[in-house]
């Protein structure tokens, strides 16, 4: 929730990720938010719809122990890939580039 960047550092990653949507056309997309523990918010699916009605419910709010632990996020992320057919795969992170690992 650091307003250092305007109008908070989590409102412009959902700007962002919003971009990312808007442009993602015949692309399957998964959304996993981290802290301290990993969070599947959907799994990889074609239904960008369906990530932008839970994109606003993701918030600081979600997590109960504070923290940036990008491992388990890039483990999990990597096991939801896995489970896709095809090579060109790619995980994106948007973070603010404090990580504890």
């Amino acid at each position: 929730n650091a307003t250092d960047v305007k109008p908070s550092r989590i409102v412009r990653a959902k700007q962002k990720i919003e971009d990312i949507l808007s442009s993602a056309k015949g692309v399957k997309i998964g959304l996993v938010a981290f802290a301290a523990d990993a969070h599947m918010i959907t799994p990889i699916t074609d239904d960008i719809e369906t990530i932008r009605y839970l994109l606003p419910s993701v918030g600081t709010d979600l997590v109960h122990i504070q923290g940036s632990r990008l491992t388990g996020a890039l483990e999990m992320a990597g096991a939801m890939l896995d489970s896709e057919p095809g090579s060109n795969k790619a995980i994106l992170v948007i973070g603010d580039g404090g990580f504890e690992d």
